[in-house]
């Protein structure tokens, strides 16, 4: 079995395996693990390919280094 880093890392290698994919656009559902989001980001901008945008979406902006909501 798979955990959640073995799954979101390999996409950009199941996507490897679709040497014809020809998209306008590739969005991508990020987790809520701000580790995996990361590396499955790096990974899509380094190695991805067959496609003209990225829209990587995330359930927060932990990953860019913001802090979530505080409570008041």
């Amino acid at each position: 079995s798979f955990n959640n880093v073995d799954c979101h890392y390999r996409l950009v290698s199941i996507l490897k395996l679709l040497p014809g994919l020809l998209l306008d656009t590739l969005t991508v559902l990020g987790s809520s693990d701000c580790a995996i989001n990361h590396i499955t980001l790096e990974g899509l901008v380094q190695h991805g390919s067959g496609w003209e945008e990225l829209h990587y979406i995330t359930p927060d902006s932990e990953m860019f280094g913001l802090r979530k909501n505080i409570d008041h």
